[in-house]
């Protein structure tokens, strides 16, 4: 499944850089992804409506996330290629 694959990359990345907030939604979504595909697609959602979603998100070491900063502009680019096609499952 597609979306899984992303969701645990997406996983992985955010725990790579210790985004835990952020980590803990997707391993919920994760989780679920086994079960409900309503669910997943709903919490999906949520993840991405109003201020301060994970649109928002930038990964950079000014930011407090473990991170070198010569990293950052091809670890958010990942990010951002990630975060769109999750989109493309809602």
């Amino acid at each position: 499944m597609r979306l899984k694959s992303l969701l645990v990359e997406l996983l992985e990345l955010l725990e790579r850089h210790k985004i835990t907030s952020w980590a803990v939604k997707i391993k919920q979504i994760c989780d679920n992804a086994a079960t409900d595909d309503d669910l997943v697609t709903e919490d999906l959602k949520k993840l991405f409506r109003g201020a301060g979603t994970l649109d928002d998100l930038v990964i950079s070491h000014s930011n407090g996330h473990l991170i070198d900063q010569k990293e950052e502009k091809e670890v958010n680019r990942r990010l951002e290629y990630l975060i769109q096609e999750i989109k493309t499952f809602f």
